[in-house]
């Protein structure tokens, strides 16, 4: 049985994103084969809950919440039983991630921070769209109650949401909620996300925590009790209606019905 990550991409791509630019399973694969990510199951569904939120002109003003919350319900609901029905997925939440840029970042900590007792692993790069009222949108949100032994938030120093971001980062401390922290060089870009990819994909399925020397761009921030604790959007959304499924393992996994396995050994 295999860990599973599902990737998410941003607004405007589609399934296809991490695959045809941002090649994630050429990175993942020479990081198994290097020893410094663990063969996973990849899965890279379209993230468009409601699909009106792709199309131009007057958009509805609740749009963007009802995006997030359609797409957190196909996902829990629809993606992942169907992951662990047809593919020798691990179905234990150790062994499960979530991560995603720009759009898909948001869309992975609105449904891990709403839902954390349903993943390990949450990593968000350049995230977007979250809105400014972060009490409403994770009203349930209780510090208590999280878990995760990655939750890690990256972003561009010359990306535009990189003060949305920062503001996130802050509400998590007042929360009380732990989490890992990556800001480098670069702007809303591939080149960005590429490396948060690499770097988040040696953190997961490990077993560990991250600590400070993780990485010398990674800073850690933990309460102060726990311190001590060593093409056209909407032609893309017609093109991709199902998850993309790489199996990034020296193995196959088990035939599926839709998607597309990929296999290369280390």
């Amino acid at each position: 049985m295999y860990p599973v990550l599902y990737l998410l991409h941003g607004f405007s791509d589609n399934a296809r994103g991490w695959t045809d630019v941002g090649r994630a399973h050429t990175i993942l694969d020479n990081l198994i084969a290097q020893g410094k990510a663990k063969p996973m199951l990849v899965v890279m569904p379209l993230g468009y809950g409601v699909p009106s939120i792709v199309t131009r002109g007057p958009r509805d003003p609740n749009a963007r919440v009802k995006n997030m919350e359609k797409f957190r319900d196909a996902l829990l609901g629809e993606v992942i039983p169907a992951v662990k029905r047809d593919y020798r997925a691990a179905k234990d939440l150790a062994r499960r991630a979530l991560a995603g840029l720009s759009m898909g970042g948001a869309e992975t900590l609105f449904t891990a921070l709403n839902h954390p007792e349903r993943f390990g692993y949450v990593g968000a790069s350049s995230s977007g769209g979250l809105g400014d009222d972060h009490a409403a949108t994770f009203s349930k949100l209780d510090a208590k109650a999280v878990d995760f032994r990655v939750l890690w938030i990256a972003c561009g120093t010359e990306d535009r949401w990189i003060n949305a971001n920062r503001k996130f980062k802050e509400w998590l401390k007042s929360r009380n909620i732990p989490f890992t922290q990556l800001e480098s060089p670069g702007a809303h870009t591939w080149l960005v996300w590429r490396r948060n990819l690499a770097e988040f994909a040696g953190m997961i399925f490990n077993g560990k925590k991250p600590s400070q020397s993780a990485a010398l761009s990674t800073r850690r921030w933990w309460p102060r009790a726990q311190r001590l604790r060593p093409r056209g959007a909407a032609e893309n959304a017609r093109r991709s209606c199902r998850p993309r499924v790489a199996c990034l393992a020296q193995v196959n996994a088990a035939p599926a019905p839709y998607g597309r396995n990929v296999s290369r050994p280390a």
